[in-house]
C-alpha cells in the first residue's frame, strides 16, 4: 500500500527535505471579482488548473505504483507547496522547473506569485504536511519577502544552486541582500515573452494607478525584468562586438 492510505506513523522522523512554498497574490480580490465577472472567473480557472497540475501528476503516478520519484505536492485555494529529500538533486531540479513553471503561467494571467525555498526537517505524504520548513517557509512568505518573488533561504541555496536546469544561473540577488528564484530565467522564459510580460505590467500599473499595492508589486517586477535584461546585454555585447570586428577584417 502506498502512503496515500496509510496513516503517518505516531513515531515517524522528520525528513530532510527541501520545500517550494508558493502563494498567489490578489486571490481574494480575483474571487470576489468572479462572482460577477466572467473574464475573472475565466482566469481564476486558469490558475486553480495550474496549482492542480502537479497534484494530479503526483496522484497518477502513485496510483501506478511509481511514487513520483519521492516529489510530494499540496495544494490548497491558492497556496501551492513541493518537496523533495535534500539529497535528491535531478528531483530538486524537477520540482524547481515546476515552481518556475507555474509563477509564469500565473503572471500570464495577470497575477503575482510570492513565496519561499528552505531547507529542514518535514513530514510530507500525499494528505499530510507538517514541521519546521512548513513554518519556516510561511513565515518568509508573509513577513520577508514582501515583493513578488520566491526567496531562497540560505539553507537552500548550494542545494537550489546544484540543481540549476539546464546549468542556467536561477538564483538572483536583490538589493536587500536577499536571494530569490529566477522564474524569468532567459533559459526558461523568451525574449518575446518577456516583453509581452512587460507591456501587461505597464498597462495594469496604468489601469490601476490608485491601487499603490498592485503599482509596488508591478513595479518591482519591471525592475526584476530590466535586470535580465541587463545580464542578457552583458553577455551578448562581447560576441556582438567580436562579430563587427571580424566582418571589418574580412571587409
Amino acid at each position: 500500500m502506498t502512503d496515500a492510505v496509510n496513516p503517518v506513523p505516531e513515531n515517524a522522523d522528520y525528513e530532510d527535505r527541501v520545500l517550494i512554498y508558493m502563494d498567489v497574490l490578489g486571490w481574494s480580490e480575483l474571487i470576489a471579482r468572479s462572482v460577477d465577472d466572467e473574464s475573472a472567473r475565466a482566469v481564476l480557472a486558469k490558475i486553480s488548473s495550474t496549482l492542480r497540475f502537479p497534484v494530479d501528476g503526483m496522484e497518477k503516478s502513485i496510483r501506478r505504483g511509481d511514487d513520483f520519484y519521492g516529489i510530494r505536492v499540496s495544494q490548497f485555494s491558492d497556496t501551492l507547496v513541493m518537496s523533495t529529500l535534500a539529497g535528491k538533486r535531478g528531483q530538486l531540479t524537477s520540482i524547481l522547473v515546476l515552481a518556475i513553471g507555474t509563477v509564469q503561467v500565473v503572471v500570464n494571467n495577470g497575477h503575482h506569485v510570492r513565496g519561499a525555498v528552505v531547507r529542514g526537517k518535514l513530514i510530507h505524504r500525499p494528505d499530510v504536511i507538517y514541521g519546521p520548513a512548513l513554518v519556516e517557509a510561511y513565515k518568509i512568505e508573509k513577513d520577508v519577502a514582501k515583493y513578488p518573488r520566491i526567496i531562497i533561504a540560505p539553507a537552500a541555496r548550494e542545494l537550489v544552486q546544484k540543481a540549476r536546469p539546464d546549468g542556467s544561473q536561477i538564483i538572483c540577488d536583490d538589493r536587500d541582500g536577499l536571494q530569490f528564484l529566477d522564474v524569468f530565467t532567459p533559459h526558461l522564459y523568451s525574449a518575446e515573452e518577456r516583453r509581452a510580460t512587460r507591456h501587461d505590467l505597464r498597462e495594469q500599473i496604468r489601469k490601476k494607478s490608485s491601487d499603490l499595492g498592485i503599482v509596488a508589486k508591478h513595479s518591482w517586477t519591471l525592475s526584476y525584468l530590466d535586470e535580465i535584461e541587463r545580464r542578457t546585454l552583458e553577455v551578448v555585447m562581447p560576441w556582438l562586438n567580436e562579430d563587427r570586428k571580424g566582418r571589418k577584417r574580412k571587409s
